[in-house]
């Protein structure tokens, strides 16, 4: 099932004076173990700030 998630649909980002109605869908949700860290295929090993974090996951 999609998951639909409202994130600051009422924060005016630009400043223009009105909201900008920003949401986004949630397609798929994985959680990875500490074992996951010992795997080399594993690529998310760091510590990220959240813009590289959204990057970095939006790729999949």
């Amino acid at each position: 099932t999609l998951l639909t998630i409202v994130v600051c649909y009422f924060t005016d980002f630009n400043q223009d004076g009105q909201p900008d109605n920003i949401s986004f869908m949630i397609k798929r949700i994985k959680v990875h173990g500490e074992d996951a860290l010992n795997d080399p295929s594993y690529r998310y090993t760091g510590t990220y700030g959240v813009e590289e974090f959204l990057e970095l996951f939006s790729g999949e």
